[in-house]
């Protein structure tokens, strides 16, 4: 009987003890996503606005590409935006600390004032060649005499404007094309790198090379070097995950993805004159 009353004092003891570390697990727990989030500083986002799928208002919320990418980043390093619309040159908003960063269709490749710094680019805008293994063209030089498919009225032509008797024949879609370059209907296929972001290459059969190098950048004080440092890790990091390339599917879509080239390609050339 003693040991019976023992044993049930004992079972009470354990399980009041039980109790008390759960509580203070769940309080530590709740201090600990407090300070957390307490933790979270205020990022002041320049976002320029007019650059739809990256960055546009809907219904009086922003919204696009580049918020949701950034809004990924910055969960990672620590930081809650508070966008602020924008025009595109307010470098000088950069500059005196109305704003952190600024977003929305910067290119790396791009007459900036002094005192801005970039990150590396988070979305590739570059334009690459792709023909056939077995007649394998690794230059824009090199498609002299020869056919190319390519978006016609974009900087797509403009880059092949000084080759000799080449035939430029129109872009329609990613997978007519390849059938023509397959079928030897065409010599080779010029595409922007996002297209073969959405589209597999089959790499028995076809080459690509990088013809052209831009993408998109994300714009800093020239004195943010631990800013710069935390996105430019988190970015290197994200554009290799399957989160990263369930974003494009999500906002790119092919039929007006020449509309964004030639938008983005024009303000690019009006920059650089």
């Amino acid at each position: 009987m003693k040991k019976n009353i023992l044993y049930q004092k004992g079972l009470f003891y354990n399980l009041n003890l039980l109790k008390k570390i759960l509580f203070s697990l769940i309080i530590f727990l709740v201090f600990i996503t407090y300070s957390c989030n307490s933790e979270q500083k205020i990022l002041n986002v320049g976002i320029y606005t007019e650059y739809p799928p990256f960055s546009y208002k809907e219904d009086d919320k922003i919204k696009g590409f580049n918020i949701d990418f950034l809004d990924i980043c910055l969960k990672e390093i620590k930081y809650k935006p508070n966008y602020i619309e924008i025009d595109f040159d307010s470098f000088d908003k950069l500059k005196n600390g109305e704003v952190d960063i600024l977003m929305g269709g910067y290119p790396i490749i791009y007459k900036y004032p002094d005192g801005i710094s970039l990150t590396e680019p988070y979305f590739d805008m570059s334009l690459y060649l792709i023909s056939r293994i077995d007649n394998p063209i690794d230059s824009i030089e090199k498609l002299s005499d020869k056919k190319l498919i390519l978006p016609l009225y974009t900087f797509s032509e403009e880059l092949v404007k000084n080759v000799k008797n080449l035939e430029k024949l129109p872009y329609k879609n990613y997978s007519e094309s390849m059938k023509s370059l397959e079928n030897g209907d065409t010599d080779a296929v010029l595409v922007e790198k996002v297209l073969l972001d959405i589209y597999s290459l089959d790499e028995n059969k076809f080459i690509k090379v990088k013809v052209y190098n831009q993408g998109l950048t994300i714009v800093l004080r020239e004195d943010s070097d631990e800013l710069r440092y935390e996105f430019n890790n988190t970015i290197s990091n994200l554009i290799k995950t399957k989160q990263y390339k369930n974003l494009i599917l999500k906002w790119f879509e092919e039929e007006w993805w020449k509309a964004i080239m030639l938008q983005f390609m024009e303000l690019v050339q009006w920059a650089l004159e």
